[in-house]
């Protein structure tokens, strides 16, 4: 089921329906990903699905690192966290896939959409807590297996403060009329990426 197991397609929905297609939700990223073989028997969902699933919306994503940072030396594993960190600092969205410690008791994947302070803020398909919402970016890397980025599409780099400002309200104004979580959790990623990504692109 999407709850049992549909965190990795879940987490995509959330990106997609910020970045491309309002219509997405993780009924339709599921669908996807089984129709194109990429749910695992009896487990969740294969690594090599995200690159595809976004490329069909025309987002680009790239996947940090095969080997996970668990298994590499410290040295090695801090180049990798230092390259999810900026780039979360730079406007993208990271996908994690996580192991056994605060946000799993097993394989989970979570969004990560902005830094505060020494801090990642996390979109939790599986909860809501406030441990599994804001954490320390040294307790996300005790357990943190492996980093997919995804970049904003051209439109959100290029757009001006009050376009931005003014798609932003639009969507929170949607989202107080519906109860869709998954529409939330969007918004509130687009809301953070957004305002970094003038940030980068737009103010400097």
């Amino acid at each position: 089921t999407i709850g049992g197991s549909g965190c990795g397609p879940t987490s995509a929905a959330m990106v997609i329906a910020t970045w491309a297609d309002k219509s997405v939700t993780p009924v339709t990223t599921c669908k996807w990903s089984m129709a194109h073989g990429y749910k695992a028997t009896g487990a969740g969902t294969y690594h090599s699905y995200f690159v595809p699933q976004f490329k069909a919306y025309g987002l680009q994503c790239t996947k940090l690192n095969d080997t996970s940072v668990q298994y590499m030396s410290k040295t090695d594993a801090e180049k990798y966290h230092k390259k999810a960190w900026n780039a979360v600092e730079d406007g993208n969205l990271v996908i994690c896939l996580m192991g056994k410690g605060n946000w799993t008791r097993g394989g989970h994947y979570i969004l990560w959409y902005s830094n505060h302070g020494n801090n990642v803020v996390i979109n939790d398909s599986a909860s809501s807590a406030a441990g599994r919402h804001e954490n320390s970016f040294s307790l996300l890397k005790q357990s943190v297996r492996i980093y997919w980025v995804i970049k904003p599409p051209k439109e959100v780099i290029s757009m001006t403060n009050s376009e931005v400002k003014a798609l932003i309200q639009s969507e929170v104004k949607a989202n107080m009329a519906s109860s869709s979580s998954i529409k939330q959790a969007a918004t509130t990623a687009a809301t953070e990426a957004a305002n970094k990504a003038i940030e980068k692109y737009i103010n400097d």
